[in-house]
């Protein structure tokens, strides 16, 4: 992947089923990791904004600046990380230890679609 990036060719994760066996971002992430070891930030980026950089809409999805459409999931991390992690770690904790279970509500658009 960095020599991808050194070259310009953007990157980013994503699932379709068709490319892999899940829909599960951070089972995507771990899978990436296993085999480039890229740090959990770099792959978040990569799930991210990277994705919308990609799909050429960064200027309308991909992170929470303003103007931006709201699409974004809300994750509850206790089960996997203990509160006070630093962001390196609770992220690395998400990508090895978390699930679908841990998503509490996801937003499209502003517009909560799914909650528990």
């Amino acid at each position: 992947l960095p020599a991808m990036e050194d070259l310009g060719v953007p990157v980013a994760l994503g699932s379709d089923i068709g490319a892999g066996p899940t829909l599960c971002p951070f089972e995507v992430m771990r899978n990436a990791y296993y085999l480039n070891m890229v740090p959990p930030l770099r792959l978040f980026f990569y799930a991210t904004a990277g994705g919308a950089r990609v799909l050429g809409m960064e200027d309308r999805i991909g992170s929470f600046s303003p103007g931006k459409e709201a699409d974004f999931v809300v994750i509850n991390p206790t089960p996997v990380a203990p509160p006070g992690l630093p962001l390196e770690h609770l992220l690395s904790r998400l990508i090895f230890r978390g699930h679908q279970g841990l998503i509490v509500s996801t937003y499209v658009r502003g517009r909560r679609l799914y909650w528990q």
